[in-house]
């Protein structure tokens, strides 16, 4: 290999190599803080723990990060910025925490 080769094909590793480890690093600091345990469902009724939903596709966003950094780190900020706490059973994200009266209603409901 000639030594231009050699230089574009080390630049290029480097990138990958620093962007991967920036993405690894600011989806790690990226979940949102800890919700209370349990919440009610208004939509459905469940009393359960909550699921975290992520926007988008992680193949798209690592595809993008290979491909270039700035629409790799655009598509990360669009997904942490659409992630969510939503019910594990059906999605919704209207809910009310356990203890609150509404929820209170909902379980004597359902039993």
């Amino acid at each position: 290999m000639s030594d231009s080769l050699e230089v574009a094909f080390g630049m290029i590793l480097g990138l990958v190599i620093v962007g991967g480890s920036v993405w690894w690093l600011w989806r790690w600091s990226g979940t949102p803080s800890t919700p209370p345990p349990r919440w009610a469902c208004l939509r459905c009724g469940t009393v359960d723990d909550l699921a975290y939903y992520d926007a988008g596709s992680t193949l798209a966003e690592l595809f993008l990060w290979c491909v270039a950094l700035l629409p790799g780190f655009l598509y990360h900020l669009w997904r942490n910025s659409n992630s969510y706490y939503a019910c594990s059973l059906c999605g919704s994200k209207e809910l009310v925490p356990e203890d609150s009266p509404r929820a209170k209603e909902i379980i004597a409901a359902v039993r």
